[in-house]
């Protein structure tokens, strides 16, 4: 992994992983393999194998923190773009009644424009 040879590292953690599956350590560097090579359902799966064996690894903590910074941050980044529609659509007469928020996905819903 630090040659940054992830695909052959990546087998190598399949062996340790086949003969030790809890392996902490095994899980963290699949994780990071998985990351490097941009497969997310593959992280996903061992990362999620090793919130269950290990809830307390450094790991899984720093990405629950990251998780919930992330939240909170997109949150006001939603609440201020929320705000700068609503005030650019105004300026323009249209008003949003109800606005849908999924996920980086923004849709007025119900527009009423003033006569």
């Amino acid at each position: 992994m630090q040659r940054g040879m992830f695909s052959e590292a990546v087998e190598d953690l399949q062996r340790a992983l086949s003969s030790n599956p809890n392996d902490p350590d095994s899980l963290v560097n699949m994780c990071c393999c998985m990351t490097h090579l941009g497969k997310k359902d593959e992280f996903q799966q061992y990362y999620s194998k090793l919130e269950q064996v290990a809830p307390t690894n450094p790991f899984v903590l720093k990405t629950q923190a990251g998780k919930q910074c992330w939240r909170q941050t997109g949150i006001i980044l939603i609440s201020n773009l929320y705000l700068y529609i609503y005030r650019s659509l105004k300026s323009f007469g249209v008003y949003i009644l109800h606005l849908s928020i999924s996920m980086f996905q923004i849709f007025p819903v119900y527009l009423y424009i003033a006569q």
